[in-house]
């Protein structure tokens, strides 16, 4: 028989490890708890797997045995939650250890006492799955008085010090499915419970303890949630930046505290964590009416064909640029205007950098952050110096129309592109060309309108250097080498904007999406192999931008068939698909990659949206029948604890 886990201890065998990890294996036992914590921090999803499975080969009497408790244990003990979900879900014994003991615990007629089992109620949280929930319902089902008496141990909770216990009653009562519209639960106390997946449609919790409570895909529409403790709730949702029609480009800070939003007249620069708007700045020419349109289409000669200014719109690739301490922002502005540069802490500007001609393409800033380099349709790059606010050189690059620049990783080499087919590498300290890339070799004149280096990108490590490329013939992405100027590879089939691809954080990958056919598909090519590694299928429509997470785990992809798609780079599957309410034109994440964000642009709006990377990755955790977070009306006056972004998601719902 299998014996019920307890809630003081667990029964100790005698256990035999295989050789661990060469990192974990190194970790002398006298490192301090911290050290060790930060270097164990470092495996991924797959070392922890192997560690665990090391870890757990048990033998009794020198006989290999299966030790789900043990299991258990260890895995609470030895490894980091946020990899805890994906080794049990991949460890059937344990799925079958939890629903043996809730049988147990059935034929025995002690099914109720399951609620002050914590050690196995924990495991039920994390083994969770249908055929485990199911059960629970059956019981229930079976036995009215079982519900009646959970249901007891929740409303105890208002008077009595029994919160443990009812926290895991109404869990318990959740993922069976009991449907609790309309319950009066004034004044429960039932903090951390994960409700995620319940029904509480016009429930009454006016004054409980709700405090780090999960609603992740639960029903709360008209609930009464005032004067109720909200600490740290879980919705599992984010509210929407809403700005009506007219968003133009936004952007994250590099240190993950700004949000700056861009519309037709003004910037609005938004805290990240709280999303509370703590700014707004002119937004200077670029999309003042037509006049600018009408000055640009005149001086490039594009009228005639149709494809000028006023049809794009704005004419700079970016509009918003944070230093790389995030303390400095930049804006271009629009016909032979300035670029204003603003504090991002007090919106005071900071300097007025004058003596561009024509519209300036784009910006970019040095590694440091102490010099910024800007391109404009007259064919000059100026390097500025951001604290003095005067140029340290200005670099002819073409007859005219610098349409990129961007700064290696380290600083000292600048590259430009535009129009004419070619890509220089600049010395920054001294202003000389140290190399030419002629991107395209059979253009009839070098500097005719129609062929251009659309996008500039290197590589993390600054070995490498990717270009877009067009003309009226061909669109094409090329990978360069920075130290030698020679071509690596190139993508046959057709592309556009530079904006369609990524390289990774480690400069392993480079992912590349088609954006000349309307298939959505893309390639992840291995520049260290030479070789592509998947292709990648989900997108029906034009993938508009890709970006890698920070640490390397996610790519996110948005599209214009309104959807914005997490991919794993393990096994490059889409973990989550995000409906994007319009077309998905840019993706990122935040810089602890906790968080991925979009601009989504539909007929009538634009808005930017926000959703828990990890969230997603556990979506499938509790409440199977439940997809989505419903809230409407809900009554928040006097809620203690709620968050600002708590706040602005419940008022608009």
């Amino acid at each position: 028989m299998v014996t019920p886990i307890s809630n003081i201890a667990m029964m100790a065998y005698p256990a035999m490890q295989k050789p661990l990890t060469p990192l974990l294996t190194s970790l002398p036992t006298y490192l301090p708890l911290e050290i060790r914590e930060i270097l164990e921090s470092q495996l991924d999803v797959a070392a922890c797997q192997k560690f665990f499975e090391a870890l757990t080969i048990v033998t009794r009497n020198g006989e290999p045995i299966d030790s789900p408790a043990l299991k258990w244990h260890l895995l609470k003990q030895k490894v980091p939650a946020e990899y805890r979900y994906e080794i049990v879900r991949s460890d059937k014994s344990l799925q079958t250890f939890a629903l043996n003991q809730l049988k147990i615990l059935s034929q025995s007629g002690q099914f109720q006492q399951l609620v002050e089992k914590r050690a196995l109620m924990e495991l039920i949280k994390w083994v969770g799955g249908p055929a485990l929930f199911r059960f629970m319902q059956d019981r229930i089902e079976e036995c009215v008085e079982l519900e009646r008496k959970l249901l007891d141990w929740v409303e105890r909770s208002k008077t009595e010090e029994v919160q443990a216990i009812a926290t895991n009653a109404l869990m318990l009562l959740v993922k069976a499915n009991v449907d609790m519209t309309g319950y009066d639960f004034k004044g429960i106390r039932v903090p951390g419970a994960d409700l995620s997946g319940g029904q509480f449609d016009n429930a009454n919790f006016e004054g409980a303890d709700l405090s780090h409570v999960n609603f992740r895909r639960a029903k709360l529409r008209e609930a009464n949630l005032q004067r109720t403790n909200l600490t740290d709730v879980r919705f599992g949702k984010l509210p929407i930046i809403n700005l009506g029609s007219g968003v133009t480009d936004c952007f994250s800070s590099p240190d993950g505290c700004w949000l700056a939003v861009e519309t037709h007249d003004e910037i609005k620069l938004y805290h990240l964590e709280t999303l509370a708007l703590r700014h707004t700045l002119p937004r200077y020419g670029g999309f003042n009416g037509y006049t600018d349109a009408e000055r640009y289409n005149e001086y490039e000669g594009h009228e005639r064909y149709g494809y000028g200014y006023a049809e794009y719109g704005r004419y700079h690739d970016d509009s918003i640029f944070f230093s790389p301490d995030s303390k400095v922002l930049a804006l271009p502005g629009g016909w032979d205007e300035p670029i204003r540069l603003w504090r991002t802490d007090s919106a005071e500007e900071l300097h007025v950098l004058s003596g561009h001609r024509g519209f300036v393409r784009s910006i970019a800033f040095s590694p440091n952050g102490q010099l910024l380099a800007a391109g404009s349709t007259d064919g000059k790059v100026r390097l500025w110096n951001v604290n003095e606010g005067e140029a340290s050189h200005v670099l002819e690059v073409f007859a005219n129309k610098v349409l990129n620049v961007k700064f290696s990783p380290d600083g000292k080499l600048l590259a430009t592109a535009g129009y004419g087919g070619e890509v220089k590498l600049w010395d920054v300290e001294s202003g000389q060309v140290r190399r030419t890339i002629p991107v395209f070799y059979d253009s009839p004149d070098p500097y005719y309108g129609k062929h251009k280096v659309s996008g500039l990108k290197f590589s993390p490590d600054g070995k490498l250097l990717v270009t877009g490329y067009w003309d009226v013939r061909y669109y094409m992405v090329q990978l360069w080498s920075v130290e030698s100027g020679k071509q690596l590879h190139y993508f046959e089939y057709r592309h556009n904007y530079v904006d369609s691809l990524d390289f990774s954080p480690n400069s392993e990958l480079l992912v590349v999406f088609n954006r000349r056919e309307r298939d959505g598909s893309g390639v992840v090519w291995s520049i260290k192999e030479g070789k592509e590694l998947a292709t990648l299928y989900g997108h029906h429509d034009l993938v508009d931008s890709v970006k890698f997470s920070p640490d390397g785990k996610y790519l996110a992809t948005g599209s214009r068939d309104r959807a914005v798609k997490l991919w794993s780079t393990e096994s490059w599957e889409v973990l989550h698909t995000c409906v994007a309410d319009g077309k998905a034109r840019w993706v990122n994440f935040s810089l602890d990659s906790k968080l991925l964000m979009w601009r989504a642009e539909g007929k009538d709006k634009s808005v930017v949206k926000l959703q828990n990377v990890n969230e997603q990755r556990a979506g499938s955790y509790f409440g199977p029948s439940q997809k989505k977070l419903k809230i409407a009306s809900v009554s928040i006056e006097g809620a203690r604890g709620l968050s600002l972004m708590n706040q602005l998601l419940l008022e608009q719902s």
